[in-house]
């Protein structure tokens, strides 16, 4: 299974290179790509873990358990980097470090509040408050997708649509193509709606058709194909 840091290698070693080359000849020019090179490492990570959620693979424990633990290598390496870059700033940039807004790295901070031991979390946090950092991630839940009673309505949707597709389709003598419409798209939707409740995420991609994620798929899997006639056949 590949991890956050694994994926961000290329955009680490360009940050890491930036570094060591300030180190080796201290000019504005080579801070200002430690600082750019920095930035652009950082924000790189926060925006896949969001984009994580978004995928579905937070449902995955052990995906997850990962992710976390590479937030929380990353937050530390995070806060050794603010102290460089301060550390420097004054001389180089010739004013006092600005400090980030205050949503900074609140994704990574929130996952590894959730999914690290509560010691880890609690340590990392105080750091952060030291070095008078953000800690919105740390301090601010974050908020469900979808409530409980949403979630059973959606289930109770599904299952009436599966369930009156199957009476259609059992009970309906030659049905005209426009029923026959009608029953495979209330099916279709009928499983997306079951399908919410399965960890995970699907993609479709019908080269030079259609392309598509999530319920969306489920859709359109279930409307153009058809096992029954695929296993006749």
């Amino acid at each position: 299974m590949e991890n956050l840091e694994e994926k961000l290698s290329a955009k680490k070693a360009l940050f890491i290179s930036s570094v060591r080359k300030f180190l080796s000849s201290k000019n504005r020019d080579n801070f200002i790509d430690c600082m750019i090179n920095g930035t652009a490492y950082f924000n790189e990570a926060e925006k896949m873990v969001g984009n994580s959620k978004l995928q579905g693979k937070h449902n995955d424990g052990l995906w997850v358990t990962d992710l976390a633990e590479s937030c929380e290598a990353i937050l530390e390496s995070y806060l050794l980097h603010i102290e460089f870059i301060k550390s420097h700033h004054e001389d180089m940039m010739g004013e006092s470090y600005k400090k980030p807004n205050l949503h900074a790295l609140s994704s990574m901070q929130r996952m590894v509040k959730m999914y690290c031991q509560k010691e880890s979390s609690s340590h990392l946090r105080e750091r952060f408050l030291k070095a008078n950092l953000p800690t919105k991630g740390f301090d601010v839940a974050h908020r469900d997708d979808i409530d409980t009673a949403n979630k059973y309505i959606t289930l109770g949707i599904g299952s009436v649509l599966v369930i009156m597709s199957f009476a259609f389709a059992m009970f309906m003598d030659n049905p005209s193509y426009f029923k026959i419409f009608i029953i495979r798209s209330t099916f279709a939707v009928g499983c997306a709606a079951l399908a919410s409740f399965v960890p995970g995420w699907i993609n479709v991609n019908v080269k030079g058709y259609v392309k598509a994620g999530g319920a969306i798929a489920i859709i359109l899997i279930f409307y153009f194909f058809n096992p029954p006639a695929m296993l006749i056949g």
